[in-house]
């Protein structure tokens, strides 16, 4: 997959997720409960934080979130499911100072690859239809085996 205007992107990104933590820190004033994440929302906001940042080969991702609040995402199931697909990526996490980051690949590294099929879902070849009917394919083509040999050949280049 190839993207263009990546910062164009960024920039529209991390706007609509600049107002969605104004809209959060409303809600977490509201209710008091947690007035650390407060500060550490408006502190983010003041300074105008990228959520998404992509600099060489790495992207960052980062969001204000409490020691408590990390430790009770933590716990969940689906959380922790999320956590370990994540890191079997090779993402990391971290969690410093009320920011949660997650950190994918170097910024003088080489290439940033990720490559992973989501657990508990179906392979779907949503794009067949469009490529055979815009570029043909040959008979007989097989879209599970060619994914499959496709993860197969990556494994063997990029985990080393």
């Amino acid at each position: 997959m190839t993207l263009t205007n990546v910062s164009e992107i960024l920039q529209a990104t991390n706007a609509v997720l600049g107002e969605y933590a104004k809209d959060q820190l409303a809600v977490f004033e509201k209710g008091r409960d947690d007035p650390a994440l407060v500060r550490a929302i408006r502190r983010e906001l003041l300074e105008r934080m990228d959520f998404l940042t992509l600099k060489g080969q790495q992207l960052l991702v980062r969001a204000p979130m409490s020691a408590q609040m990390f430790a009770e995402w933590k716990k969940e199931t689906d959380a922790q499911e999320g956590i370990d697909f994540l890191q079997k990526l090779g993402i990391r996490i971290q969690h410093k100072g009320h920011l949660l980051t997650l950190e994918l690949g170097r910024v003088n590294g080489r290439e940033t690859v990720a490559i992973g099929t989501l657990p508990k879902r179906k392979y779907v070849p949503n794009a067949l239809t469009h490529v055979k009917a815009k570029y043909g394919l040959e008979d007989g083509f097989n879209p599970a085996q060619t994914r499959d040999l496709f993860f197969r050949k990556a494994d063997t280049r990029y985990k080393k």
